[in-house]
């Protein structure tokens, strides 16, 4: 019985047909995480930004008016 060491047309077809499909899924999925994330670092980031500025000016009416005074003697 004869050892077949060259892999045949229809095999080599396949095996390139099953890697593209693989290389494309993890591409793809890849795509999508990279962009998910870049979202959710986006808003995060924004979500921030707002609750940063927000207490200065809620502070600066009362803080001032609740502000303590000198002790006057």
């Amino acid at each position: 019985m004869p050892i077949h060491t060259r892999p045949d047309l229809h095999r080599l077809i396949l095996l390139a047909s099953l890697a593209i499909a693989l290389f494309s899924f993890i591409n793809s999925f890849h795509a999508s995480y990279r962009t998910q994330r870049d979202l959710l670092i986006r808003h995060t980031l924004e979500s921030n930004r707002v609750y940063a500025a927000k207490p200065p000016r809620s502070c600066s009416t009362t803080c001032i008016r609740n502000w303590p005074t000198a002790p006057t003697s």
